[in-house]
């Protein structure tokens, strides 16, 4: 990589990081391209020299949170050796996840267009495969290990299992008063309540 190519690439990571920290902050919708160029102090040209648009960034940054999510969801993994133990501690991670980064939390439920020419969505594709091959070691796991019904079926059973682990998560966190008020259970016994009955539907 010669020296202009190197200028490049740092221009680049300084506007991915710019938009991410103010996409975080205002939202996706609110954050234009003008307040992006205002932030990393660059004009609007320079930000249209290296990205098309908006969007391509807000897809690089999908990316790189859905990297992130692999490791994370690996490390939860290897901490543990028995099957519920790796389950409940995956499902924690990803409670953790969703606090500290609720935007990056959205966007794993998001439609990724498989058919698309856009490189950057293609990557998303593929690395969203990864994580979902995560879930579908620990479920083979499982099942070797007797813990789960060999009867469950692949890959529709890992698109439930996403969606209702998001879904405890994202509820609890959105009606964690309602709750308070209603229920005796604490918000995380709730969750942990949830992905306990999750857990058992495949049993």
């Amino acid at each position: 990589m010669n020296k202009k190519e190197m200028l490049a690439q740092l221009h680049k990571k300084r506007i991915i990081e710019v938009a991410e920290a103010l996409f975080l902050q205002y939202g996706v919708e609110a954050t234009t391209m003008d307040r992006i160029a205002k932030e990393a102090n660059y004009s609007k040209t320079t930000i249209y020299k290296y990205f098309e648009s908006k969007q391509e960034i807000y897809y690089i940054v999908t990316y790189q949170s859905f990297v992130m999510q692999k490791k994370i969801l690996e490390e939860a993994i290897e901490k543990e050796q028995n099957f519920f133990d790796q389950y409940f501690c995956l499902c924690e991670e990803m409670v953790v996840f969703q606090k500290k980064y609720p935007l990056y939390f959205d966007t794993l439920m998001e439609t990724i267009d498989i058919n698309s020419e856009t490189p950057i969505l293609n990557e998303i594709y593929d690395i969203g495969e990864e994580i979902n091959s995560i879930l579908q070691r620990l479920l083979e796991k499982g099942i070797k290990d007797g813990m789960i019904s060999s009867n469950i079926k692949f890959p529709e059973v890992i698109y439930i299992m996403w969606s209702s682990i998001s879904g405890i998560i994202t509820m609890a966190s959105k009606k964690e008063q309602y709750f308070t008020q209603t229920s005796d259970m604490s918000i995380t016994a709730f969750r942990n309540y949830g992905f306990k009955i999750l857990l058992q539907g495949l049993m």
